[in-house]
């Protein structure tokens, strides 16, 4: 029996993720955007998400909110396609509670949810028709990753804040790892200015470690607006 693969057979990018203490997550229902990918020049993809509510809870509060990817990606003179939808559900911290992922990974059909909870990170569903359950220690400080969902990593910076010249190391938990893996956002000290939406925002602009990634973030908000990874040619913005 083949043993069943969790969307690797077409990760762009693998965001691993330890924390270091920042503001909490400010998302308000409504908050929508957009990101192109761009590989070698060429258009491969984009993905939305939307955040649908904001609910008090005994902690704070919980944000809801759902995206959607599709990708095109070259593969030996071929393509390869992967389309992602669903939800996800992050404390006032920025710290995961809920996901849940229905995806077409170059035809073989992934249908999951993971649940954060009691120290634990409890993954069941279904992959290429086998029923899969996985569970990973988690100290609930982590951040959310998940291959190529870029407003994960997006909404991890606005709690993290990188500044210019200083450097910032926070945890972030992988699904597709179900693990976590320290990520180091070091921020240069010269900024640079990016146009996005009709705007121009100042950036912090951040190599992010072991992954090999440049970003930029805005100074303002700690969003971020634009991720690449030159090895890989590939270019992702917000749109």
């Amino acid at each position: 029996m083949k043993r069943a693969c969790w969307l690797a057979a077409v990760a762009v990018l693998a965001i691993p993720g330890s924390r270091a203490v920042g503001a909490m997550l400010d998302v308000k229902a409504g908050e929508k955007e957009r990101w192109s990918f761009v590989m070698a020049g060429r258009p491969v993809g984009s993905m939305s998400a939307e955040c649908r509510a904001v609910r008090k809870t005994a902690a704070g509060a919980e944000a809801d909110s759902t995206y959607n990817l599709k990708l095109n990606l070259p593969a030996q003179g071929s393509e390869i396609r992967l389309s992602m939808k669903g939800a996800f559900t992050l404390s006032r911290t920025g710290t995961p509670v809920g996901l849940s992922i229905d995806a077409d990974a170059a035809g073989q059909r992934q249908n999951v949810k993971v649940r954060f909870a009691s120290g634990k990170a409890t993954l069941t569903g279904t992959v290429g028709g086998q029923a899969i359950r996985k569970s990973a220690a988690v100290t609930g400080k982590e951040f959310l990753s998940v291959n190529n969902l870029m407003t994960l990593l997006s909404l991890a910076t606005r709690v993290l804040r990188p500044a210019p010249g200083n450097s910032v190391t926070a945890p972030f938990f992988a699904i597709e790892m179900m693990q976590s893996v320290d990520l180091t956002f070091a921020a240069r000290s010269k900024t640079e200015t990016l146009r996005v939406g009709g705007r121009n925002l100042e950036c912090v602009v951040c190599d992010v470690a072991p992954i090999a990634a440049k970003i930029h973030v805005v100074r303002a908000t700690g969003e971020m607006v634009r991720y690449a990874m030159d090895a890989q040619q590939l270019v992702i913005e917000r749109q």
